[in-house]
């Protein structure tokens, strides 16, 4: 599945997957065992002064920044991102109102809501067809290149939208958790038979809509969001926001993909009022995600602005589109080149990076990227397709490249409000006049939020004048298409911006200075550094005194947007932001939650290590060795003491996870998430990539009829032989290894 999902995200990479703080808890939020009692705290103080460890427990932290009586706290609301707000397509003739895909399940989805397969089963014969030409002519064709736009428009009919940015599918509903839903589920669950038509609601009107905190959603609701945003830490026998404060005081908004950020702040603004009047407090607090941000900027300005912010008590931004992002930037100037500058057909469009590395290296190893939990595997499969790929000639690549993005642009970017929101401001006036002209009733959605985009830093500042407590915390360090998305290496940003991958600082860190990963700024301090307090990133590369509130601004190296939430040091920031009893910033407790802080991803054993060990101590049935026993409670206690940790220690992370892979596989040898790759699957993924390094060194950037054509024409035939002599030299020692 994962598989599937990173080919249509390489066809959909304009869509900015934006969906972070992912976890999916093991067991249930109430679960109590064998766990519970060994996580005591005199068991984590005993480790924490046992270990060499930097790790400094967010508990210890708590008890200096709050009295332990969370009765005060504000009910949170969650603004999240992409994939977190779920579209479906409505059939009232289901049990569940939601239509069926082909192969089963239902269609429901963060991005596009489409039964992928069914559409591109309607294409089979003709792409088969047009496949086999190209590669018996080793020409592309007129022919080729529009199949491959048909197929790409025909995954996003859907979800288009018209001349004025309204969404044409109306049988594309958004989820929203309010009362009628819980309602529904609930009879839903006591007739499964019946079609979701026969469901009549008793609510009144005007309660259906009432948003349902995590206390009053239907469990499969709250179980969902568990594997959405960690607020819960039961299942590692510990306690997150949840336990602390109270399901009664968390909600959580969606927003669709396919509306306007106007629309949606309007919805926003209502939750607000409404989660205000259900629990009885006065204010709320924000929690904006990635793609939440955009909401969030055009609900202060739209509303919070009109009584002054009274509603809001705290706010924290976390890996949030500030001021869009120059992933979509790029996007959209591409658009724009191609429609008004662009002088020849085949003219290569300046923002995009299509380099050799990319088309025929790193969008393969990103495609195999997540097909295995065995990073050999995926060397060898990566280099299996780079080397498939070379079986077209270039010009099919492309072709299939650039009129897939066409269709894309034209069904999804030109028309789609939230996802012109992704634009930087700066960007946004060198392309709207180029793109929207002829788009009136388009162009006054995107200038209002254009609008709210360009009074967000007063915005900010007005609401801590206002009493509002505002932090944000953000990834540096990547560049867009580092590590886990390279297929946005295609973009030319990629060779200048820093951020979290996906998002540049200068966005998420809202007016941060910035150079690219590995460079240095020409200045190593500024004027607002005190002596016990500089503003730049102890490796050089951010100025943070830049920022609309640089004492409020948190900064994490080598976190991924996608990651976010696997680092404790920041999801403990966000609980500790949330419930002390007095604001604190980045002045105030550096020993705990420095300005500049360190990442490292504890997803696996917060996701499923530590509840998995957990069932495994607690099976009667197995006799386990009690050195066995011993060693993996002390494992269990390592990576529990880490998840509360409020400064990260990548060393320990990863001793972690090798700790629990080691024993765990002694029990589990089938699981491939505790299965290492041998040294044997290590030397064959060596020679698989040393050979498809050597073929593009080789071949270059082009298939393999294309570097024939070369030979036969005789062009560089000397270079050739020195380089065949080189290659299976080094290829013979790589096969030594094996041996």
């Amino acid at each position: 599945m994962n598989g599937i999902k990173r080919v249509v995200s390489l066809l959909l990479v304009s869509l900015l997957v934006f969906g972070v703080f992912s976890v999916a808890p093991a067991g249930s939020a109430t679960q109590t065992s064998y766990l519970s009692a060994k996580a005591s705290d005199n068991g984590i103080a005993a480790l924490s002064t046992e270990s060499d460890s930097k790790l400094t427990p967010s508990e210890d932290f708590l008890k200096i920044v709050s009295d332990g009586d969370y009765s005060d706290v504000s009910p949170l609301i969650i603004i999240p991102g992409i994939s977190h707000s779920e579209l479906y397509v409505a059939d009232e003739n289901e049990p569940d109102g939601i239509a069926n895909k082909r192969n089963g399940g239902n269609i429901i989805n963060g991005t596009v809501p489409i039964d992928f397969m069914e559409e591109v089963m309607k294409y089979i014969p003709r792409l088969v067809w047009e496949v086999v030409k190209v590669l018996v002519t080793q020409r592309s064709s007129n022919s080729f290149a529009k199949t491959a736009r048909e197929v790409a428009a025909a995954l996003f009919d859907s979800v288009e939208c018209d001349e004025n940015g309204v969404l044409k599918n109306e049988n594309i509903k958004l989820v929203r958790f309010n009362r009628e839903r819980a309602e529904f589920l609930k009879w839903h669950e006591e007739n499964p038979d019946l079609p979701a038509k026969e469901f009549k609601s008793r609510l009144p009107d005007d309660e259906k809509t009432i948003p349902t905190s995590y206390a009053e959603m239907y469990i499969s609701d709250v179980d969902r969001m568990h594997k959405l945003v960690t607020t819960s830490y039961a299942d590692a026998g510990l306690e997150g926001f949840e336990e602390k404060v109270g399901r009664d005081k968390m909600y959580f908004f969606t927003f669709s993909l396919y509306s306007d950020p106007s629309t949606s702040a309007a919805e926003l603004d209502k939750f607000i009022q409404d989660v205000k009047r259900v629990s009885g407090y006065d204010k709320v607090s924000l929690l904006n995600v990635s793609l939440g941000g955009t909401i969030f900027t055009a609900w202060a300005d739209l509303y919070g602005a009109k009584n002054n912010f009274a509603d809001i008590d705290r706010v924290v931004n976390a890996v949030a589109v500030l001021n869009g992002t120059y992933a979509a930037a790029d996007f959209f100037r591409a658009i724009a080149f191609n429609k008004t500058e662009r002088k020849e057909r085949y003219e290569l469009n300046p923002y995009f990076n299509l380099s050799d590395e990319y088309l025929y290296y790193g969008l393969m190893e990103d495609l195999a990227g997540d097909m295995s939990e065995s990073d050999a595997k995926n060397t060898v499969t990566a280099a299996l397709l780079n080397t498939a790929i070379r079986l077209f000639p270039r010009e099919a690549v492309l072709h299939l490249i650039s009129n897939a993005y066409a269709s894309i642009s034209e069904k999804v970017f030109l028309h789609t409000p939230q996802i012109w929101a992704m634009v930087p401001r700066e960007i946004y006036k060198e392309v709207a006049p180029k793109l929207l002209s002829d788009l009136p009733g388009l162009k006054a959605k995107t200038d209002e939020f254009y609008r709210a985009q360009c009074n967000l830093e007063k915005n900010i500042l007005d609401m801590t004048k206002a009493g509002v407590a505002v932090n944000t915390i953000c990834g540096y360090n990547f560049r867009f298409g580092d590590i886990d998305s390279q297929f946005f290496n295609i973009l030319k940003s990629s060779l200048t911006k820093n951020g979290d991958g996906i998002i540049n600082l200068e966005s998420a860190g809202l007016g941060a200075t910035c150079v690219p990963p590995g460079e240095k700024l020409p200045y190593s301090s500024t004027s607002l550094d005190t002596e016990g307090h500089s503003y730049i990133s102890p490796d050089g590369s951010v100025d943070a005194s830049t920022c609309v509130l640089p004492n409020n601004t948190w900064f994490f190296r080598n976190m991924l947007h996608e990651d976010a939430n696997s680092n404790s040091a920041t999801t403990n920031l966000i609980i500790a932001l949330a419930v002390a009893d007095k604001p604190f910033n980045v002045l105030d407790y550096p020993e705990y939650y420095p300005q500049f802080g360190e990442s490292a991803n504890n997803k696996k054993y917060r996701r499923w290590f530590i509840a998995e060990a957990e069932r495994l101590l607690d099976d009667e049935t197995r006799e386990l060795p009690d050195e066995f026993v011993k060693e993996l409670e002390n494992t269990i206690l390592r990576a529990q003491l880490e998840l509360q940790s409020t400064r990260c220690d990548a060393d320990e992370v990863a001793a972690i996870h090798d700790s629990f892979k080691r024993l765990m596989s002694r029990y589990y040898p089938d699981n491939t998430s505790y299965q290492t790759d041998s040294e044997k699957q290590i030397k064959k993924a060596r020679i698989f990539k040393a050979v498809d390094d050597a073929v593009l060194e080789f071949v270059g950037g082009q298939g393999f009829s294309d570097f024939a054509r070369q030979v036969l024409r005789g062009k560089n035939n000397i270079e050739i032989f020195a380089f065949l002599k080189v290659f299976f030299r080094n290829l013979q020692n790589e096969a030594s290894l094996v041996g």
